[in-house]
């Protein structure tokens, strides 16, 4: 009696079962010889309970021999398994997911380790080996590098074909997408905003910045240029007026002033001068060589003060000349009284042209 075949566990759905058929080796003269299908392996099962892999079926002999017991028919032909959108994949942050679709291609390559291992199904078993091919990768990678991810993730194609050599296939090719979910999406859109919106400020800043440091540059050679131009106080308040136009009333204000208090100075130095050169004068210790000096003296220091040329009349004699400097002004203000001269006896005429003639005294009348 054949043993009977092993139970298959519950098939997914949408998967088929990675061994097709299962049958007793009939040792019989007349059994009907078994067809080999394209894409299937034939793996025997032997009496003692091993498992070979001849890569064709038994002959006749080897039928009716009893080595061997059951025919199993493995699917080798290329399977594609598919990874939804269900998985994730973690960032390096580990804040934000990575979303993957991938299509793997796998086959058996050792039928044997299928039936010994009884591996009904690998679709599950070669997405999961995929999966954690793919996490570490994914953990390098920032969130706003999901196009740098994967790239290293298709690029495992290099590495193809990978073995599971436990259960006997094979994975032959990966082709992965990675995308974000809505929720990142919107959250990086956002972030690009501000990042964009902040930029557009430093630069406008910058732009600001710039532009002042310009009209400061500007200012600075007007100011310069105007600094050769004008020289002295004139200068200074030409570049005070340059840089504050609207204080012009200020700044005349301020001349008035000034030109007031250099008035008055004036004015105190001269009378000073003045009153202390009568007393000098009325206490007699001039002479007239002495007045003359002081006469020059005093008309260039009247003529600086005052800005007008001042003639003394060429008939008047220094101690005159000092009286009526010291006259009255025309303003009114209170002036010392002018010096009395001594009369003298104006000359006689010379009746008689000789030099030095005296007209002799009158003889005295005797009583």
């Amino acid at each position: 009696m054949a043993p009977s075949p092993p139970a298959q566990p519950h098939q997914p759905a949408n998967e088929q079962s990675l061994i097709a058929d299962s049958s007793p080796v009939e040792r019989s003269l007349f059994r009907r010889r078994t067809v080999l299908r394209p894409g299937l392996a034939a793996v025997y099962s032997t009496a003692d309970g091993r498992v070979e892999n001849l890569g064709r079926l038994i002959s006749w002999s080897e039928t009716i021999s009893g080595r061997y017991t059951r025919l199993y028919e493995v699917v080798i032909a290329l399977r594609t398994s598919t990874i939804s959108t269900n998985h994730d994949l973690r960032t390096k942050d580990d804040r934000f997911s990575f979303t993957v679709s991938a299509k793997i291609g796998w086959r058996v390559r050792e039928p044997d380790a299928v039936v010994r291992e009884q591996f009904w199904f690998g679709d599950r078993t070669v997405v999961d080996y995929v999966f954690d091919l793919m996490r570490p990768i994914a953990r390098r990678y920032e969130i706003r590098q999901c196009e740098l991810a994967e790239r290293e993730i298709n690029e495992l194609k290099g590495q193809m074909p990978i073995r599971l050599s436990k259960v006997g296939i094979a994975v032959e090719s990966i082709s992965a997408r990675l995308s974000l979910d809505e929720t990142t999406a919107q959250f990086l859109q956002q972030q690009t905003q501000i990042g964009y919106h902040l930029d557009l400020q430093k630069r406008t800043h910058q732009l600001d910045v710039d532009k002042q440091q310009n009209e400061q540059q500007l200012e600075s050679a007007r100011l310069h240029a105007v600094a050769d131009g004008v020289q002295g106080e004139f200068g200074l308040i030409t570049m005070h007026l340059m840089q504050h136009p609207g204080e012009s009333l200020n700044v005349l204000n301020l001349l008035h002033e000034r030109q007031r208090e250099l008035e008055q100075q004036q004015t105190a130095r001269f009378s000073d001068s003045r009153d202390m050169f009568m007393k000098m004068l009325s206490s007699g210790e001039f002479n007239n060589a002495d007045l003359e000096a002081f006469r020059e003296m005093l008309l260039r220091d009247i003529t600086a003060g005052s800005g007008v040329a001042l003639t003394a009349p060429a008939t008047r004699g220094p101690t005159q000349t000092l009286s009526a400097l010291a006259s009255p002004v025309a303003d009114g203000s209170p002036q010392p009284a002018p010096i009395a001269s001594t009369p003298t006896t104006p000359p006689q005429a010379n009746p008689s042209g000789v030099a030095g003639w005296k007209q002799r005294k009158p003889p005295r009348s005797e009583p």
